[in-house]
């Protein structure tokens, strides 16, 4: 194996450790951004609204969770 191959295979690990960390950054902000929905949906007492907005959250896959305070966790699945 070359220089260049050790040095291009470096590289190539920096690139996919990259994607996955913004990758994870997206996936945050969307988990983050649904749940806080979820939330507030749940505590303006809009049952309409909300059944809605799980039921959309559930056709992509996503399962929903409500503990007894209210707060919401998914699960990606």
């Amino acid at each position: 194996m070359s220089e260049r191959d050790i040095l291009f295979q470096a590289f190539q690990e920096v690139q996919k450790d990259r994607e996955k960390r913004n990758f994870n950054a997206f996936m945050d902000g969307l988990e983050g951004g649904l749940v806080n929905d979820l939330n507030k949906r749940w505590a303006s007492g809009d049952n309409e609204g909300y059944q809605r907005l799980v039921s959309n959250i559930k056709e992509k896959g996503i399962r929903v969770f409500r503990n007894s305070e209210g707060k919401h966790k998914l699960k990606f699945i």
